[in-house]
Formats: C-alpha cells, sequence, structure tokens
C-alpha cells in the first residue's frame, strides 16, 4: 500500500510503542454529538481516545473517505491492529456521487481490519447487495444507549402526542409527506380526539432546494394552523427526555436506514415506534413498535403507504402502554451500553 508523504491527525510517531493495555484511537469528537459523534464521545470516556501511539485502531464507516484512507494507511505501515465499525453502504438513492467507487473504499478497508463489526444484519446483505462480496464469519454488535435515569412515560396523556425527527435532506420528502397527509386523515377519522404530530430537526440546503419544501412547508403550516402540528426546530439531545415527555408514539420511517441510533435513544425513554419496516430499524424495534411495509429498491427513496401507515398509527395509540413498556426492555435486554462495553473488551483484548 502506498503511504502519502504527508503528516495527518493523529500525528502518530514513527516507532509506535505499545503499553500494557489497550490504548485505542476511535477518531476526532467533533460539535455533532448524534449517532457516530454520540458513539465516539461514549466510547472515549469508556476507553480513553489516544491520538498520540495509539495501539489500536478503531476505524468507523462515517468517516470521510479519505479520513478512513490515511488512518488505515498509517495503521497498517505500523502495524497496529484495526477494529472497522461498518454501518451503512452507499446507494444510488442516498449518494449523488459515484457509488460504486465509494464502496470500494470501504472494502479496501476490511481488507485490512482484523476485525470488523456490523451494526445491524441488514448491513451485511447490504455489502453482499452492493458490492457482490460477502464478509467471512460477520461479527453483528447493534448500537448500544446508557439507559436514562428516567423514563418519560406519558402515563395519563392528555392528547395522543406523537413524535417526528431528523436532519432532513434532500430525499426527506419520503419521511415527511406520508407523515404529514396521514395527520391529515386522522384528523378526521379522530375528529373528537385528533393526535398531534410533533416535529423536530431542520432542512438543511439540500432540502431547501428541493421541489417538495415548499408543499411541505404549506403542510405543515396548515397542520400548525389548526393544533395539529407542533414544529420544534433543532434541539440537543440533553433536551430529548423532556420534550418527549408526552409523546406516545415515535414515527421512523426512513427507508433503508441500517441501525439507526436515534430509535434507541427514543425507545430508552419508554416509547414505541411507528416504523418503516425497512433496513436494520425491524431488528432494533422488534415487538416495541408496529411496522409499515416498505419494499426495498436500491434505486430510489421508497414511502410507505399513507393508508396503511394511518391503520398502523391507530392501533399503536391503542397500545402506547405496552410498546412502550417492552421499548425499555428491549434496549436493556439487547442494547444495553454496558453489554456493548463488555463486547469490545473481549474483541480489543484479542487483538492487544
Amino acid at each position: 500500500m502506498q503511504i502519502p508523504d504527508c503528516t495527518y491527525p493523529p500525528y502518530w510517531v514513527a516507532n509506535c510503542k505499545r503499553e500494557s493495555g489497550v490504548r485505542p484511537f476511535f477518531g476526532w469528537i467533533g460539535r455533532n454529538l448524534n449517532g457516530p459523534g454520540a458513539r465516539t464521545k461514549r466510547m472515549s470516556q469508556a476507553f480513553g481516545n489516544f491520538y498520540v501511539n495509539p495501539n489500536l485502531i478503531y476505524a468507523q464507516s462515517s468517516w470521510s473517505t479519505i479520513q478512513l484512507k490515511r488512518t488505515i494507511e498509517r495503521a497498517v505501515q505500523r502495524r497496529i491492529p484495526i477494529v472497522m465499525n461498518q454501518n451503512g453502504w452507499y446507494y444510488p438513492a442516498w449518494y449523488s456521487g459515484d457509488w460504486k467507487l465509494a464502496n470500494k473504499s470501504l472494502l479496501q478497508a476490511h481488507r485490512y481490519s482484523n476485525q470488523v463489526i456490523f451494526q445491524s444484519r441488514f448491513c451485511i446483505e447490504a455489502m453482499s447487495a452492493l458490492t457482490g462480496v460477502a464478509p467471512d464469519q460477520p461479527i453483528v454488535i447493534h448500537n448500544a444507549i446508557p439507559l436514562p435515569p428516567e423514563r418519560s412515560f406519558a402515563r395519563n396523556p392528555q392528547r395522543s402526542v406523537l413524535w417526528l425527527s431528523g436532519a432532513f435532506h434532500s430525499d426527506a420528502d419520503h419521511i415527511l409527506l406520508p407523515a404529514l397527509e396521514a395527520i391529515e386523515i386522522l384528523s378526521h377519522e379522530m375528529r373528537e380526539d385528533p393526535p398531534l404530530l410533533k416535529i423536530a430537526g431542520y432542512f438543511d440546503n439540500s432540502a431547501a432546494k428541493s421541489e417538495w419544501y415548499s408543499t411541505v412547508l404549506d403542510k405543515i403550516r396548515s397542520l400548525i394552523d389548526r393544533n395539529l402540528c407542533l414544529w420544534i426546530g433543532s434541539y440537543n439531545q440533553s433536551q430529548l427526555p423532556g420534550l418527549m415527555a408526552d409523546v406516545v408514539l415515535c414515527l421512523h420511517l426512513t427507508s433503508k436506514d441500517s441501525c439507526p441510533n436515534a430509535v434507541l435513544e427514543r425507545m430508552a425513554l419508554g416509547v414505541g415506534h411507528i416504523y418503516a419496516d425497512s433496513g436494520g430499524t425491524p431488528e432494533l424495534v422488534g415487538d416495541a413498535g408496529i411496522g409499515v411495509r416498505s419494499p426495498l429498491d436500491w434505486g430510489k427513496q421508497v414511502s410507505v403507504n399513507v393508508e396503511e401507515l394511518v391503520e398502523a398509527i391507530k392501533l399503536g395509540i391503542g397500545r402506547w402502554r405496552v410498546l412502550g413498556s417492552e421499548s425499555v426492555n428491549r434496549v436493556e435486554k439487547y442494547f444495553s451500553w454496558d453489554q456493548y462495553i463488555v463486547r469490545h473488551k473481549e474483541i480489543f483484548s484479542s487483538l492487544i
């Protein structure tokens, strides 16, 4: 492998001394502490994050192509073990660039890794479908979340409040439009007690330039005027328990989501999900939610059927307590942070 003649963080010295115990490098902790950023911060708190003289590299598929390439190259040069955390893969409906070339860079990182951890079984299926390569003896470790000290069970809700959140990009119409149309229908079918949809997040520049943007904004404004929708806007994770204190159900309608950490964060607060039965989401939610059919199509983002979504929401509203309780049970049993750390300690110890 050709090593570029350049310096690049974490500025490792040429003769890396391996000290006793694991000295992992998890990457740089930026301002975005959602998803991969939150995992990097928590892993750093558990193991430390050694920018100088690490003896193990924890590479992540969410890193930029150049960051991943250079980090892998330097680790190979210094014979430092590499653990690769693989989330999603590039595909044409999501990535406007050369998705095949981008996936090749991930495959190269796999080849030089001592161990690859897949975030879901769906990530393995996607690898085979999009690259034609099947992993050898793959390990699946789903994302995990520390349980909050208090759960936000809406024990005596005055109204059926639903939650929809995300960073809304150019393809977010497949998420937003079905949700808004479902609320419109439910406002007529449940006229005496219509649900309220809370929307949290933000539209990025690509969304603002999309053809559907003005239509979605008009629909949101119309629902707000009739007290059927509440726009929260951007928020940070520390605000989430308070924002969801009156929420009975979450909507997660993203197609082909590999292992959404946001779903686990909401499950840990004791809230069930109505979700697109696609990607790795069903592996997380299980019996703690109600899935709505979402056909797999790598060429386009597929919206759920609005009528089926409406029926799922009505069913979920009638079972919100059961779904909420099962959500916490699943997080405690399958996605606890303590178990996550134990699994990683075992893998790290086997390589050091």
